[in-house]
């Protein structure tokens, strides 16, 4: 009885579809499968037999911190937990606080504009087509230097943080920290400052920043 349910659940879940056909009811279901997950992340999934496909068109941008915009562009579970990839839209003069990731190395890619990295005590600048590799347990901290909004993907090697970007823009700032805690972010410094910005550190502008400094 119980299989007859599940069978005419199943069929009604999936819609019209050839059950004698294989290749057509196994697609039908990996449709409806996509489809719900896709709702739950808000951004297109196409899996193709070898590959993941993402489109930039379909992505869900999240307001990280006032101005800046983040998306995952691929989620750790759907490479079982392997690497997470994101991309970020950031404004002039903007970037995190000094942080640190114990447990995971993060790779940047420089998309759009020009950043100034401060990785172990070292600052340097880079532009658009420049790759950092920074280890786990390596303080770093970034800043757009121009005046314009630039852009910069980073994937994290192994996932699993994907939760700190899904949540960080639904948390209020006084909470950042913690939140990053639970992620394997450990801040440890203040935020980079630009000299001569006419907007220092934009994200922060207005806030108390005090919350994002370690404990004495």
């Amino acid at each position: 009885m119980l299989v007859c349910f599940l069978i005419v659940a199943l069929m009604d879940w999936l819609g019209p579809v050839h059950w004698f056909d294989k290749k057509n009811w196994l697609a039908a279901c990996l449709r409806k499968t996509r489809k719900w997950r896709n709702g739950f992340m808000k951004a297109k999934l196409v899996c193709l037999p070898g590959a993941i496909v993402t489109g930039a068109q379909d992505l869900h941008w999240i307001e990280a911190t006032p101005g800046d915009l983040m998306a995952l562009r691929i989620h750790s579970r759907d490479v079982a937990g392997a690497f997470t990839v994101v991309e970020a839209r950031v404004m002039p003069f903007s970037g995190p606080p000094l942080h640190v990731h114990n447990e995971r190395d993060e790779i940047f890619e420089v998309l759009e504009g020009r950043f100034r990295f401060l990785c172990a005590g070292e600052s340097f600048d880079i532009s658009a087509g420049t790759t950092v590799v920074v280890p786990r347990g390596v303080a770093h901290a970034w800043v757009n230097l121009g005046s314009r909004p630039a852009r910069l993907l980073f994937s994290f090697v192994p996932g699993g943080i994907d939760g700190l970007f899904e949540e960080i823009g639904r948390t209020p700032p006084d909470q950042w920290a913690a939140l990053a805690a639970l992620h394997d972010t450990d801040i440890v410094g203040p935020p980079l400052v630009v000299e001569g910005a006419t907007e220092p550190c934009r994200a922060y502008r207005g806030q108390n920043i005090a919350f994002l400094m370690p404990l004495p």
